[in-house]
């Protein structure tokens, strides 16, 4: 696991270019804290730097960037290939003599017998890669099919750059940082920046599963590899399991050779345990092909509404592993949470990455990698609101919208606040947090007139708070982003594939990707091998929602490792209790962003709509702590993007 980038000059600048790849790669220091390396060609026009965290042949040979045996390719790669060694073995049968053990070696020998894409299309893993062809003077951004691994470009003045944050990319003087008006419009309604757009007009993502291309001439091309929407139309219709065991035995081999594959490491491993299904199944498979005690890590809390830690201890008990357990009080969280902007070079307002980063921190103190059960629920229907969404869809079929109307002006009739305190004895019992919240949701969600905006709805936070002609410019470039296939036909597919395109990609795999590399950790994730991905697609809806159950094939998997009594429970999730400390704790902290913020110049919102909103979250609870933590997030981004 590593940090990437480099730039390719087309209009020469009298600039110190090898001063700048150093203070790029510096920047990187916390994604590759064990060597660095550099390589151009100033003749070309080509600068490229390399930030290694070794996992695999942990000696020089694996130093990049590197060179191709037959000097055509220079690489610099960020991620693990898993499958490299049968890779190898086809390279060698082939005549390939390998010098090292790792797998860059592999990916850049490929490139030279098989071509990119064909060798692209060979690889298992997560991967981030800038490739430079000596032959042809093009250079190549591949980025997984998953979009596990970030990978960041831009262009300016006929000048080319990439790299795997977009922190570095600010370290150079010809990159424009213009902040765009529409992704602070995407950012206010999903929480994140979706799609290929980045929170600056001049930069944006190598979409997952695409080789983009700058060739001699300054043309940029983009070929995709692997496409959701394209292995979902092979599977969807006519090649779906025909019986639950069938499909039971291949999902679970899958997992357990996806997991196996994982375990490959010359650095220390464990896995993340926090006692939920995804975790324990991935812990368990893990615990099953090891002959030694695998190091689980788990977080707890003192406050128990929030706790899952007593579950994971159960379950590691069972499994028999080396458990690591971590309690954590508010002023742990508390301390952090003003830090916790500086690992995301974006606006980011997920707020369990703060539990996530202080995971990260504590598991990385005893291993370098860990195996984490991030995806599960996407590909396997594990969240309520698949359910949730069947539920309102039916009732909003059958009542008359006046009647919803004024069910949802009912609703609305006690703040938000007020709920979350009248529901406060049943949260532990039921899972529930943020109850007025979701109250507030349900009343919107059932005032829609169909299914399209019924989903929009449950997933929106904020909208149409900027100038009229940059949300029509949002609402086009979503339309675009979460077009839904029509040939999926009911509506809990249908919000699990506008989840594994935006939601996953860049909250979940943003999330984990930031917070486990700002602790120099790097976390695998079995569920989400694009096999795995793609035979998910062949399951009927039934065989994932199932009897009330969520995420029914795993739990019937998760049987065979682990008894039912250690793991059937509400689903928890990793929240933490917002509401009361932005009124309390954080007041004074959330009282300075909004307070210093160039809300209007920097974001095109009215500060008196800031202010108000903060007293209106005060006093009555609306709006909710979720938007105000939104809006929060977005000031404390425009603070430490100020002061860098």
């Amino acid at each position: 696991m590593c940090g990437i980038g480099g730039f390719l000059i087309k209009n020469n600048q009298t600039v110190n270019y090898e001063k700048i790849l150093k203070k790029m790669s510096t920047s990187l220091f916390k994604r590759g804290p064990d060597d660095e390396g550099y390589w151009h060609d100033k003749k070309s026009g080509i600068f490229l730097f390399h930030r290694r965290l070794s996992i695999l042949d942990l000696s020089k040979n694996g130093l990049q960037p590197m060179i191709s045996q037959n000097e055509r390719y220079i690489i610099t790669f960020n991620g693990e290939i898993y499958n490299f060694n049968i890779i190898a073995k086809q390279l060698r049968d082939t005549g390939t003599i390998f010098k090292s053990q790792s797998d860059t070696e592999v990916i850049i020998e490929a490139f030279s017998k098989w071509g990119i894409e064909k060798s692209v299309k060979k690889f298992i893993g997560m991967f981030a890669i800038g490739v430079w062809d000596r032959k042809n003077g093009n250079l190549h951004l591949i980025r997984d099919r998953l979009g596990i691994k970030p990978l960041y470009w831009g262009s300016s003045n006929e000048n080319f750059y990439f790299s795997s944050t977009i922190d570095a990319l600010n370290e150079i003087p010809f990159a424009s940082n213009k902040i765009s008006k529409l992704s602070i419009s995407l950012y206010l309604n999903y929480g994140y920046i979706p799609s290929e757009n980045s929170i600056f007009e001049n930069i944006k993502k190598v979409k997952p599963g695409f080789i983009l291309t700058i060739d001699k001439n300054n043309k940029v091309s983009q070929n995709c590899f692997w496409n959701l929407e394209d292995q979902i139309k092979l599977n969807y219709n006519t090649n779906k399991f025909k019986t639950f065991e069938e499909a039971k035995n291949e999902i679970e081999s899958l997992i357990k050779d996806s997991v196996k594959l994982r375990m490959i490491s010359d650095a220390p491993i464990g896995s993340f345990l926090s006692g939920g299904i995804d975790s324990s199944l991935i812990t368990g498979l893990m615990q099953q092909q090891s002959n030694k005690k695998i190091k689980t890590f788990s977080i707890g809390f003192n406050d128990e509404s929030y706790n899952e830690a007593n579950y994971a201890k159960k379950i590691a008990a069972h499994l028999g592993t080396d458990h690591n357990e971590l309690y954590l009080d508010n002023k742990h969280l508390l301390d952090i949470i003003p830090k916790i902007h500086q690992i995301y070079d974006e606006p980011f307002f997920d707020s369990s990455s703060i539990p996530t980063f202080l995971l990260s921190q504590f598991t990385s103190g005893s291993v370098k990698v860990a195996l984490s059960g991030d995806g599960g629920d996407e590909l396997f229907a594990g969240y309520n609101r698949y359910k949730l969404a069947r539920k309102i869809s039916k009732f909003n079929k059958i009542t008359p919208h006046l009647f919803r109307l004024i069910l949802n002006k009912i609703i609305k009739i006690i703040p938000q606040s007020k709920y979350d305190v009248y529901s406060f004895t049943m949260q532990k019992k039921l899972g529930i947090h943020a109850a007025g919240e979701k109250l507030y949701k349900l009343a919107n969600c059932i005032v829609c007139s169909n299914n399209d905006e019924l989903y929009d709805t449950i997933i929106s936070h904020w909208q149409n708070l900027l100038e009229k002609d940059t949300n029509i410019e949002f609402l086009n470039e979503k339309n675009i982003i979460c077009k839904i296939p029509d040939f999926i036909e009911n509506i809990e597919e249908r919000m699990q594939f506008l989840d594994q395109n935006l939601y996953l990609q860049d909250d979940i795999l943003t999330k984990v990707d930031r917070a486990s590399m700002a602790s120099s950790l790097e976390v695998r994730v079995p569920l989400l091998d694009h096999r795995l991905v793609q035979a998910s697609w062949r399951l009927p809806l039934k065989f994932k929602l199932s009897q009330g159950k969520t995420k029914f094939i795993l739990k019937e998997i998760l049987k065979k490792y682990v008894p039912e009594n250690l793991f059937s429970r509400p689903k928890m999730g990793f929240g933490i209790p917002l509401n009361n400390w932005l009124r309390y704790q954080l007041k004074d902290w959330a009282v300075d962003i909004i307070s210093t913020t160039d809300w209007e110049d920097n974001f095109g919102i009215k500060k008196d709509f800031i202010t108000s909103s903060w007293n209106n979250f005060i006093n009555f609870g609306n709006p909710s702590a979720t938007h105000i933590w939104i809006l929060l997030s977005l000031g404390a981004w425009q603070k430490r993007f100020k002061s860098n």
